[in-house]
């Protein structure tokens, strides 16, 4: 069977379907391709929220349905079964951090997959919640050490070091996330960038509206969700 697209009369026979005589153009390989990637990241993810809920939960059966539940009710089942979306590679990253952290491994490895989560997807920067709550949780637990002790110290002597870990670990993750914030402040928000780029011969073009922020840098994530999505705090009270 052959099967000319794309508008040309070139044909690139797939080599994953070559046995079955079957000749693809170049996007529609592309498009098969980006499909079988989408569902790949399904399986994947699945797999590893069931392992993560089997640590988390203790129990094979709600691990089990976590799992089932996920392919079937989860909003994300939607994006990688219907083409090529960022979600399942953001999931896998976000999971696969997880699952290391509650297996005990280093906070750095874990950092780092949550950066590469931030990096697929803006709001993985999020992610960083998690060493902020071990560092509290080591607060309490050496606080409550010391005062079963009657010590007179409210925390250990280990806590700045705590303290300097979250910290680095969330900086960390959210690096991606404020790297692309200020490339974009300084490519759409700098006179000189903008006309360089634009070919524009007026320098006094205006610029963008979030481009004067108040905040270090140009937010311009946040303008993007409000103004193309709504979403932002007040919105979500208010039909779409």
């Amino acid at each position: 069977m052959l099967t000319r697209c794309c508008s040309t009369d070139t044909v690139i026979l797939a080599p994953a379907l070559s046995w079955l005589g079957v000749s693809l153009c170049f996007y529609t390989c592309v498009l098969v391709s980006a499909q079988l990637l989408s569902v790949l990241f399904l399986l994947v993810n699945v797999v590893l929220l069931h392992r993560l809920s089997l640590l988390v939960l203790d129990s094979a059966p709600l691990s089990f349905l976590s799992a089932g539940l996920f392919c079937v009710a989860s909003p994300a089942a939607t994006f990688h079964l219907t083409g090529l979306y960022s979600e399942g590679a953001f999931a896998c990253a976000a999971l696969t951090g997880m699952l290391l952290r509650e297996r005990g491994a280093p906070p750095l490895l874990v950092a780092l997959c949550f950066a590469v989560a931030t990096t697929i997807r803006g709001n993985g920067y999020l992610l960083a919640g998690f060493f902020v709550f071990d560092a509290i949780q080591h607060v309490r637990r050496a606080w409550m050490d010391k005062r079963s002790h009657s010590s007179t110290l409210a925390v250990s002597s280990s806590l700045p070091f705590t303290l300097l870990h979250a910290g680095l670990a969330c900086a960390l993750v959210a690096a991606p996330y404020l790297l692309l914030q200020f490339y974009l402040a300084r490519r759409f928000c700098s006179a000189a960038a903008a006309t360089a780029a634009d070919g524009a011969a007026a320098s006094g073009a205006p610029q963008p509206p979030y481009c004067d922020s108040t905040v270090l840098f140009p937010h311009v994530y946040a303008h993007v969700q409000r103004q193309y999505w709504s979403a932002h705090l007040p919105a979500y009270g208010h039909a779409a």
